[in-house]
């Protein structure tokens, strides 16, 4: 076997060509929480275990059903099942999310039993995972709860001896490209185990609860410096609080107007503190309710009017339906329980949460449910949508959704599974968020920053892969990507508007594979690409926006045409070679309808015909790299196609070019080491370039 070398030999073509060839025990005794009474055991699978399904990609909710799962406005772009986030992963139970404000990429945080694994969810059709976090520890938790403060994930456990509560950076994700297992960048000692958190994001105050300290109560962290937690509080002249929302107050009672409350979810009790004045906590109001079984957890409305809670305990011991809890807060002293909202299920609630004006619940068997508050003050509220991970029970029982995350600004929802993995979902009956691109190293930016385009590329034969570089084209039309050198240009795309529609043209010079993904900023839909073998590119229309992906027509009549040097690329074989005398060596020198390749070695340039108007003329040349280039045919932002000379062992050269035009075209390639020329020519209607050896 023939073994090739040179500069690029470890990415892209070249090395294909040549491989071608060749809770217990807390001081005072708080309640038990009621999952732990059903397994005591280090955290268990619950008392109802579902078996978790396979992975699934994107499924609309059409009649009622996501393929197996009962839907209602709500469509499933990607399901991972807890095996595929990190061994090892026997029960899931929160999640939280991280957008980076550098990036805009989206990541998912999800508590399992024995630690927390990242997945990367920005193509949320397609998610990354990126690697595990193990707990403190090394025994697993049936209730591990994270959030996030300044690029830093906070994370806690319960019932797992002097874990604290881990620190670590999350921009440590940015570079991930195979997964890991992480280590945390700190640990705050003094606390062992905790129930749960809240963060203040705007305070910069962390509250644990249900603790080893302050008998369960509230636990006062001060993040100022994010990298090192300190003790700033600790309130124990409460009962145990199971859960706890913080917040800067600006609600209708204007005697609380800037103070910093909490609202706490205090088992037999709704409590009401103020917190501003961390060496004098103080307790506003604390009542009880008719039903209270075990006071869970909830959330404020965004006015700070309501606060929608769940009890966890009411539906199995009391035999009535999903209930919600609607407290009106006109009056901070003397919160009132004055209407529920009672659902058609039987299920458990669990963990809700208010954004927009919708209430994102997960209530466990029932899955994720959707309700408008738009009505809370006349005590109603209106379900608008659901997803029901657990299909064949809707039971009082643990097990199924934790939870939801749906305050991402690309609109997706987070949901864990306990026993099946992470769900990440969409409403359809809500139009997507606008977000324009924002370039970046990996991220290219086409159409005036409307489409975000990134590529993810494998190599099939050494099992290496990445993030392709970007490299943006003339204008905002075009643009092109590299797999690791960055001379060595692999993948070009463009965006191009037909008056009635967007479409996007993709080519290649590689047979590596590779996912193409493409966002678009206006209607949010996300449309992923993925070559197969020996494909040469696609052709795929991006808007108007359906909300999801479509099939790319192929392109490559000739399927061999990157398998095998030589085959089928049109050329004319009856030139003869032209060996011009006294040319110097190396002689190329640039011009506006000419690119030097190779240092310089070969000039290359290409005439046009278009074979519906008759137009023709000599393609403007660019040099992208010293081995690469581009040409436009008549619009300078509109790259046509794409040319790159690589050189091998033995004195081999190869010429590979890829087109996003069904235009008529010959690429003509000057050696001026030899005076040697030789074109080669693409009939009118393909779109497929070649490849040959010089």
């Amino acid at each position: 076997m023939r073994r090739c070398r040179g500069r690029l030999e470890s990415v892209g073509f070249l090395l294909s060509f040549c491989l071608l060839f060749s809770l217990p025990a807390l001081a005072g005794s708080p309640p038990l929480h009621p999952i732990w009474a059903a397994h005591e055991d280090e955290g268990g699978t619950g008392t109802d275990p579902v078996q978790a399904p396979p992975a699934q990609g994107p499924t609309s909710c059409v009649n009622g059903f996501a393929g197996a799962y009962p839907c209602r406005n709500v469509d499933l772009l990607a399901f991972l099942p807890l095996p595929e986030m990190g061994p090892p992963a026997t029960q899931g139970s929160d999640i939280w999310g991280w957008t980076d404000a550098q990036t805009g990429r989206e990541y998912a945080l999800m508590a399992l039993s024995h630690g927390v694994t990242f997945v990367d969810v920005s193509d949320p059709t397609r998610p990354r995972w990126l690697g595990f976090l193990p707990s403190e520890t090394g025994k697993r938790s049936g209730n591990r709860d994270v959030r996030v403060y300044r690029d830093h994930a906070y994370i806690v456990a319960d019932a797992v001896g002097p874990h604290g509560m881990q620190v670590f950076d999350l921009h440590r994700l940015r570079t991930i490209t195979t997964p890991q297992t992480f280590k945390e960048d700190n640990v705050f000692t003094g606390v062992e185990t905790v129930h749960n958190l809240d963060i203040d994001v705007d305070t910069g105050f962390a509250y644990l609860v249900g603790s080893n300290q302050c008998t369960g109560g509230l636990y006062v962290v001060d993040l100022q410096d994010p990298d090192n937690p300190v003790q700033a509080a600790c309130y124990s002249a409460v009962d145990y609080i199971h859960d706890v929302q913080c917040v800067i107050y600006h609600g209708p009672d204007g005697r609380f107007s800037g103070h910093e409350l909490c609202f706490a979810s205090n088992v037999n009790y709704f409590t009401i503190l103020d917190v501003t004045d961390k060496a004098n906590i103080r307790q506003v109001a604390r009542k009880s309710y008719s039903g209270v079984r075990y006071c869970h957890q909830g959330w404020l409305t965004e006015d700070h009017r309501y606060f929608l809670m769940d009890d966890e305990g009411d539906e199995r011991n009391f035999n009535h339906n999903t209930r919600t809890y609607l407290w009106d807060l006109a009056n901070l002293n003397d919160p009132r329980n004055f209407a529920n909202y009672t659902h058609s299920t039987r299920a458990v609630d669990h963990d809700q949460y208010i954004h927009q004006g919708f209430v994102y619940q997960g209530n466990y068997q029932a899955g994720l449910r959707i309700l408008d508050v738009k009505q809370v003050g006349a005590g109603r509220l209106e379900e608008v949508g659901y997803f029901d991970i657990v299909p064949d029970s809707d039971e009082p029982n643990f097990g199924g959704a934790w939870g939801a995350y749906p305050f991402f600004k690309s609109g997706i929802i987070l949901v864990p599974g306990m026993q099946q993995g992470l769900y990440v979902l969409r409403r359809s009956d809500v139009a997507p968020p606008s977000q324009p691109c924002k370039a970046g190293a990996q991220t290219l930016c086409l159409a005036e920053n409307r489409f975000r385009v990134e590529v993810d590329w494998t190599n099939q034969f050494d099992g290496s892969s990445g993030r392709a570089l970007a490299l943006p084209g003339t204008g905002d039309a075009a643009g092109y990507f590299a797999f690791g050198d960055p001379s060595n240009l692999e993948v070009m795309v463009k965006a191009i508007d037909d008056g009635s529609h967007w479409h996007l043209y993709y080519g290649q010079l590689t047979n590596l594979s590779f996912s193409l993904r493409v966002i678009d900023g206006e209607t949010g839909k996300v449309s992923t690409y993925g070559n197969g073998k020996n494909n040469c590119g696609g052709i795929a229309e991006l808007a108007p926006s359906d909300g999801h992906s479509h099939d790319a027509v192929w392109l490559g009549a000739n399927p061999s045409i990157l398998g095998h040097p030589g085959e089928g690329i049109e050329e004319n074989a009856s030139l003869v070679p032209v060996f011009e005398a006294g040319r110097k060596k190396n002689s190329c020198k640039k011009g506006g309808d000419a690119v030097c390749l190779l240092g310089n070695r070969y000039r290359a340039r290409v005439t046009w015909t278009n074979q519906f108007d008759g137009s023709s003329g000599t393609a403007k040349g660019r040099a992208l790299s010293g081995v690469t280039g581009s040409f436009a045919f008549t619009d300078p932002s509109n790259a046509e196609l794409l040319v790159k000379v690589l050189t091998a062992e033995g004195d081999r050269t190869l010429v590979i070019w890829g087109a996003m035009t069904n235009l008529e075209y010959t690429l003509e390639l000057t050696d001026t080491k030899t005076g040697e020329v030789r074109t080669f020519h693409n009939p009118a209607g393909t779109y497929c370039g070649g490849l040959n050896e010089l």
